[in-house]
């Protein structure tokens, strides 16, 4: 552009034939000295300054090209531009900017990008960066694909004072590396100036050999073998390892990867060893590569495979206790909330135990006794001489029936039965029998399973359900044919009342039954009372089927066997 720019580190001048001219500042005032200057592809310059922000300008504006606070290399030692991309190494890293976005390869991934003091590209495909690590060669193409997936191998060369970099890198306002137009790169050092010719073939084109040395977990060490069992809980373990180069062992670099646990490779630079802390139990391959100080590689490397076993802690066995150990803690907690629940239950039956006696007694001593009087009464009557003998046989036989459910009334209420019902089938079998003396339909009773013995209130509820059940289907089903099974089973006691009559209506069983009887409704809240629960189907012209369940828990006796859960 025939302009010359001039920094004297406060400001940025164009220098002309008259005078300096500043740079207009604009609204975007930058404060603190000019550390570094550089003109792009388009004749613009490009200047950091001090602990602040990169800026740009034409010569007639200003604009902040990155601002500090979105700086990641930390101080910003060389700016270099390209046709297509604008360069900013520092102290972190080097940046590349597209036009569109920043992207960084840190000096913690790529240890000769720490310090970066000067950049240069030359036409035959090479970028040369001047670092703390002094001056490296890489490949464009290769340090283009690197920002391009933010992580790629790069194959480098780093040259240093024992190829000929007279000192260390000087960080001035410009670049410390620059390529002339035969594309030999000259250095500034603070101990003097260097040149290098890419031209010169290298003298040193034999890789080196690579070997794993030793292991060492936790202090302890082991030779270096295929398969090699380590300590059971190994926390740290290094592994060390050798580049054979009689040029310059010095130079020999390394590049390792653990697999499975390193994404990519790393690279070692100059070390020897690999440390890695806190690896998780399993098989593990460890690979190595190496070049030489012309950055000749060898690609084959060396290779190790280790075994971590785990501590019992870490074992599928201690897994397998772990979870034995909360199953069966699991099932201990679901039986003690069995066992309470159970408790409660029974607790409450024997409470309403305990009030039907009261009830009972207070019966025996008003009822029953006028029962007994009318009945004596009635007695005497069947002896009048005026009664025909068929009239005096019928007041016989209902006397004798009256007295038969009397007596039972008093054992039911003096508490003369077993406290305990045997046989729910039987005193089923027995209200049957009653009921075919006074109508023509077949009544079958069954039992099926190993007969167990009743929680009291569990087999009196059972009986009267079922009693109201068979007396219904013989006053309204019209049924043929109708059955009583009670079935013993391990974990339930299943009542089932079945008929082939009319059936009953939807609209009786969503209402609970007809409008001023109780029968439905009264036999759904003995089975809940009984700790049970009583289904109907039903429908017009199918039949009635009633069953009652009782959990185990509930309807066996404490006595009776159960199973392991206890149920």
């Amino acid at each position: 552009m025939g302009r010359l720019w001039v920094n004297d580190r406060e400001m940025v001048k164009i220098l002309t034939n008259a005078n300096a001219q500043p740079v207009p500042r604009g609204r975007d005032e930058y404060m603190g000295d000019v550390a570094t200057l550089q003109a792009d592809a388009r004749g613009r310059v490009l200047f950091y300054v001090n602990r602040g922000s990169v800026y740009r300008s034409d010569g007639q504006n200003l604009e902040r090209f990155w601002p500090k606070e979105k700086m990641s290399v930390g101080f910003a030692e060389v700016i270099y531009s390209t046709q297509d991309y604008v360069f900013i190494g520092g102290d972190k890293g080097l940046v590349r900017y597209d036009g569109r976005r920043f992207q960084m390869l840190t000096g913690e991934r790529f240890p000769f990008l720490s310090g970066v003091s000067g950049i240069a590209q030359t036409p035959s495909g090479e970028t040369w960066i001047h670092s703390l690590a002094g001056v490296t060669r890489v490949a464009t193409a290769a340090l283009q694909r690197a920002f391009d997936t933010g992580n790629a191998e790069l194959d480098i060369k780093t040259y240093g004072m024992s190829d000929g970099v007279p000192g260390a890198p000087v960080y001035w306002n410009r670049s410390s590396l620059e390529a002339d137009a035969a594309g030999r790169i000259w250095v500034t050092t603070s101990g003097g100036v260097a040149m290098f010719d890419p031209r010169v073939p290298a003298a040193n084109r034999v890789p080196p050999p690579v070997k794993i040395l030793r292991v060492l977990a936790d202090g302890h060490s082991f030779e270096a073998m295929h398969g090699l069992q380590l300590p059971a809980g190994s926390q740290r373990i290094t592994v060390e390892y050798a580049g054979l180069s009689f040029a310059d062992p010095a130079k020999v670099k390394f590049r390792y990867r653990l697999v499975g646990v390193d994404k990519d490779w790393a690279e070692g630079g100059a070390s020897r060893s690999s440390t890695y802390t806190f690896l998780a139990p399993g098989t593990y391959r460890f690979r190595v590569l190496a070049a030489n100080n012309d950055g000749v590689w060898n690609r084959q490397g060396a290779e190790l495979t280790f075994v971590v076993p785990p501590t019992f802690l870490q074992s599928r066995l201690f897994y397998l206790a772990c979870a034995l150990a909360i199953v069966i803690l699991v099932v201990l907690a679901f039986r003690w909330r069995l066992s309470y629940l159970t408790d409660r239950i029974r607790d409450r039956m024997q409470v309403q135990a305990s009030e039907r006696e009261r009830i009972a007694r207070d019966l025996h001593d008003t009822l029953l006794q006028s029962v007994q009087g009318m009945l004596m009464r009635f007695h005497g009557l069947s002896l009048h001489p005026g009664l025909d003998d068929g009239t005096r046989q019928v007041i016989s036989d209902t006397l004798d029936e009256a007295e038969a459910d009397l007596t039972e009334s008093r054992e039911q209420v003096a508490g003369l039965r077993s406290a305990r019902i045997v046989a729910l089938h039987s005193a089923i079998e027995a209200f049957a029998e009653k009921l075919r003396r006074s109508t023509t339909s077949e009544i079958i009773v069954k039992m099926s399973g190993e007969e167990r013995i009743l929680e009291r209130i569990v087999a009196e509820e059972a009986a009267k359900i079922a009693a109201e059940a068979l007396a219904n289907a013989v006053r309204h089903a019209g049924a043929s044919t109708i059955t009583a099974d009670v079935e013993y089973l391990v974990d339930r006691l299943v009542v089932r009342i079945a008929d082939d009559g009319v059936g009953v209506p939807a609209q009786v069983l969503a209402n609970g039954g007809r409008q001023g009887h109780f029968g439905l409704r009264g036999m759904k809240e003995r089975a809940a009372y009984a700790g049970g629960s009583l289904e109907i189907k039903a429908g017009t012209g199918i039949g009635t089927s009633l069953i009652l369940e009782v959990p185990a828990r509930h309807a066996y006796g404490r006595g009776s066997s159960r199973n392991w859960l206890g149920l």
